[in-house]
């Protein structure tokens, strides 16, 4: 009984291309490697990602928050950036309409933030806002203080 293997089968027309059965290494090492056709290839090779720490990187990140006031549409003149790390994101107003030095404050802000931490940040980036933790009241917690105020019944509390 003769058995037929995949390397015995050979297409009927030559001009279809052989299924090269090298491994990668082998053919990087042959260096007939075929190059991918122009459509496939990423357009982000000609335009490389930059890292965070580049102004240039931030430039892409600007922009102008809106919002409505009477059913009209409102731009606010000044460029933002919205920043996440560690589970947070953050708006940061920019104050100036310079794209490139608003480029550069948002890449201080970001190198700031992963040196300090978000508490260190908004203090110094966002002095108005309020950057004190939430308190972390439990339910229990807040039905104590209320039974302690002694404004309800103490059935209220009875279970």
């Amino acid at each position: 009984m003769l058995v037929k293997s995949r390397f015995d089968q050979i297409p009927a027309h030559p001009e279809t291309p052989l299924h090269n059965l090298k491994s990668g290494a082998e053919v990087a090492q042959s260096g007939t490697a075929v190059p991918l056709p122009k459509h496939s290839v990423k357009q982000s090779n000609a335009k490389r990602s930059l890292s965070r720490s580049y102004a240039d990187y931030w430039k892409s990140r600007l922009f102008q928050r809106s919002y409505k006031h009477e059913g009209t549409q409102h731009q606010v003149n000044n460029l933002y950036v919205r920043i996440q790390h560690g589970g947070r994101r953050e708006f940061f107003p920019l104050h100036t309409t310079n794209r490139d030095a608003a480029a550069i404050k948002a890449r201080d802000i970001f190198t700031f933030l992963k040196a300090n931490g978000w508490q260190s940040t908004l203090t110094k980036f966002k002095p108005d806002a309020d950057v004190q933790p939430k308190l972390a009241v439990t339910v229990g917690d807040y039905l104590g203080a209320v039974e302690r105020t002694g404004r309800l019944r103490p059935r209220t509390f009875d279970t």
